[in-house]
């Protein structure tokens, strides 16, 4: 509930982000961002690239991540759902004392809640986390 909440991996993993075209910009759905492990791509003959890390540039510090092209997009095969693939690795080394105790909170109510009830719409557990919530455009 917390990741769901705050946009964020809390443990480090690494995920891959698929896309069928090149936009003006990738953004990486999760936070924070380690590192960009490569972006993969199928150019018009249907063989996998590796795009040269030399040919995009990102900024970890910002959240989100986004990736920029410094050159042109190179063409793509038409006929992929997977034309892109961005290896990245994300999560926190250790977790902030905050997001920790917003778990320890969720799992104390549902452990004494055990059945239904309507939940506040506003908890503490959210206050905690609110300060780490990325947005998405």
């Amino acid at each position: 509930m917390v990741e769901t909440y705050t946009n964020r991996r809390l443990m480090t993993g690494t995920y891959d982000l698929k896309q069928s075209s090149w936009n003006k910009r990738i953004i990486l759905p999760y936070s924070p961002v380690a590192s960009i492990t490569y972006i993969k791509y199928y150019d018009a003959s249907n063989v996998q690239q590796t795009l040269g890390t030399s040919e995009y540039f990102y900024n970890v510090k910002e959240e989100p991540v986004e990736i920029f092209y410094i050159n042109s997009e190179p063409s793509l095969y038409d006929y992929r759902s997977d034309a892109i693939t961005v290896r990245f690795v994300t999560g926190y080394v250790t977790v902030p004392e905050a997001l920790r105790q917003a778990i320890l909170l969720l799992v104390g109510d549902m452990y004494e809640n055990r059945l239904d009830y309507p939940r506040e719409r506003f908890s503490t557990w959210k206050m905690l986390c609110q300060p780490y919530r990325v947005f998405y455009d």
